[in-house]
């Protein structure tokens, strides 16, 4: 008797193509294809890989955050079953939207603010009697718990981007919250938390927001032909493909590939490059406080989650490209509030001064290494594009002897059973 044959129809075919490519795009070292590639990849693979003791490759080839398409039906099994994997890989879930929200490798920029914090903070502190000067921590990424806030269950952690609090305090005094602005409103949020959730422990909340304007230089003589993502970061503005400087002929040394990211460096500052390595960045910085009877309404800050939850923006400043020159002043009887008598007195009367041009500094180096950073980055993917390079492994793949794609692995069940999965510290929830 004859073996049944199967067949496949176009549609399968089709099927398995789009598979296939999504995951070669989400391992390939091309942002652009990873992004694409994760938010048409299935939601519980997306968990899968968050499930991996290890870091998942894309979150090593993304910045800052990359948000998917997450239904609430699939994620709340997950998220009570989650293995502990790498602390430096966290969420946030928007149960609202289903969002999901993923921490990849923060960017330079992202973290300037919190390092002109960290390094004010131990200016002023220094500044303080010997005696005072034992009274503080600086610290960043550290996780709070314990909050008196509505609709927050008391185990559920924040972690500040920095912050400087007193050694017996169980909150921080100053809390800095940075971000890009697409999440400006969590921020607001993350400020209504600190103020209102920590017994008047937080007396101020820093916000610095982060813009990058995304812009194309088209200068062709016939600019009506439409350019693919590709085609875009492999040209000059005048269309014309960026040449590799070592030629074609033989497969790219380490060296070639250096010198081919120098090159674009060097494009981009001369104003050539199609797609510039990095659009124009603005930053400013919002102090906000507690809300209290009389306060100039116009001064409030609410959001629509919790809209019944006033702050006021007590101080605002431009710190980049242009940063204001006027400083401002946080007295240290508003930050140490109850905690007033740790101080000594002598230092009771002294204040905790920002200067915003001490932020702008240091947005320019991470400005510098962003540019060199992103440089490499695209040199590689157009060298990948071209066929020139093959897409080689992560340095946390290459420890662990894998060369090519992600480990294998077995996930968990994220199914309605009954048993019992391993029970872990949750990250990070906007609910």
């Amino acid at each position: 008797m004859d073996k049944p044959t199967t067949t496949s129809t176009p549609s399968t075919d089709r099927s398995t193509s789009k598979s296939e490519d999504i995951m070669a795009d989400i391992t390939c070292n091309d942002p652009m294809k990873v992004k694409r590639a994760l938010n048409a990849l299935d939601p519980a693979q997306v968990l899968r890989d968050l499930e991996n003791p290890y870091r998942p490759r894309w979150t090593e080839i993304l910045d800052d955050w990359a948000e998917v398409n997450m239904p609430r039906s699939i994620f709340k099994h997950w998220e009570v079953r989650q293995l502990e994997r790498d602390n430096s890989v966290y969420w946030e879930y928007d149960a609202k939207r289903q969002r999901l929200g993923v921490r990849c490798l923060p960017t330079a920029i992202h973290e300037a603010a919190p390092d002109a914090f960290r390094a004010r903070a131990f200016k002023e502190v220094l500044q303080l009697s010997s005696e005072s000067q034992d009274v503080f921590k600086i610290g960043s990424n550290t996780e709070f718990d314990g909050f008196d806030f509505p609709g927050l269950p008391v185990y559920r952690k924040k972690e500040p981007d920095a912050y400087i609090k007193s050694k017996e305090g169980e909150f921080p005094l100053v809390v800095l919250e940075a971000g890009f602005s697409e999440r400006e409103s969590e921020l607001i949020q993350d400020a209504q938390l600190w103020l209102h959730g920590s017994r008047a422990a937080v007396s101020f909340v820093l916000v610095v927001i982060i813009t990058e304007s995304k812009s194309i230089c088209d200068d062709r003589r016939n600019p009506k032909r439409h350019l693919n993502d590709e085609e875009v970061e492999e040209r000059l503005a005048d269309g014309t493909q960026i040449q590799e400087s070592n030629g074609t002929e033989s497969e790219p040394s380490t060296l070639d590939q250096l010198q081919f990211a120098d090159e674009l460096r060097r494009l981009n500052a001369q104003k050539k490059l199609m797609k510039p390595l990095i659009g124009d960045i603005k930053a400013n910085l919002s102090v906000y406080r507690k809300a209290r009877e009389g306060d100039d309404e116009g001064k409030k800050r609410i959001s629509e989650e919790f809209a019944k939850i006033s702050i006021i923006l007590r101080d605002e400043a431009a710190i980049y490209p242009n940063a204001d020159k006027k400083a401002i002043d946080l007295p240290w009887k508003e930050i140490m509030g109850d905690q007033i008598k740790t101080l000594a007195f002598e230092d009771t009367n002294k204040s905790f001064t920002l200067e915003p041009q001490q932020f702008k500094s240091e947005i320019e180096e991470a400005i510098r290494l962003t540019v060199k950073r992103r440089a490499r980055q695209r040199a590689g993917a157009i060298l990948e594009w071209r066929g020139r390079i093959e897409p080689g492994p992560t340095f946390g793949e290459l420890k662990r002897g894998i060369t090519k794609g992600n480990e294998p692995y077995e996930p968990s069940d994220c199914s309605d059973g009954d048993d019992e999965g391993p029970r872990v510290k949750r990250k990070k929830v906007n609910s």
